[in-house]
């Protein structure tokens, strides 16, 4: 019997072998592919946070830091006596900053006779050079502080400024802005009358 009257059966056999040297190289390379891929997503860093949100969320705790004024010998935020403070690091060469601290003070001068602060933390390079003529302009009443070995900043997670975070007197986090903010608009004069209506 000739080649081209073959049975049915070994036709099949010769296609379905034919098949198999060629899916098999196929199928190898994609098992490659696929596992190089799955190692090399699990080599890659995490992906980047953004500024002020590392380990801060609304209705975390956090841990008792300190505070060092421009003058005086540094305190922890433990010892602060306000029911609600607004933290706001800021720096005079920043513009967002410069921009909304107007309200910010507009805002403590409403509400401290109730039990509202601000916690008011310089990162210059020379805070004890700039800060003053800030002081004079905005009308500061309230302390402000200073972050020489960047402590407090690294427990904020602070990437970017101004970044602020409203917390109550047990330092539980309410609030978190990052970047500049009408502090006293309306919306922002009731979120903290709520707030001090809360705190105990």
């Amino acid at each position: 019997m000739s080649a081209q009257n073959s049975p049915p059966e070994q036709s099949d056999g010769k296609v379905r072998s034919t098949l198999f040297k060629v899916l098999l190289p196929i199928a190898i390379i994609l098992l490659l592919v696929i596992g190089g891929l799955t190692l090399l997503k699990s080599q890659l860093p995490a992906p980047s946070r953004p500024p002020g949100t590392g380990q801060l969320a609304v209705g975390v705790t956090l841990p008792d830091f300190k505070l060092t004024p421009l003058q005086g010998p540094p305190i922890q935020a433990s010892q602060l006596k306000s029911k609600i403070s607004l933290i706001n690091f800021w720096a005079t060469w920043c513009e967002a900053c410069v921009q909304e601290m107007p309200s910010i003070v507009a805002l403590r001068n409403t509400y401290a006779s109730r039990g509202f602060d601000v916690v008011s933390i310089d990162v210059d390079d020379n805070p004890e050079a700039v800060v003053p003529n800030a002081v004079r302009k905005f009308g500061m009443t309230f302390p402000i502080y200073k972050d020489p070995d960047n402590k407090t900043a690294d427990i904020f997670d602070v990437h970017a400024i101004p970044l602020t975070v409203v917390m109550n007197h047990d330092r539980k986090i309410l609030f978190i802005e990052s970047g500049e903010k009408d502090w006293n608009s309306a919306d922002s004069r009731k979120q903290i009358e709520d707030w001090l209506a809360d705190a105990k």
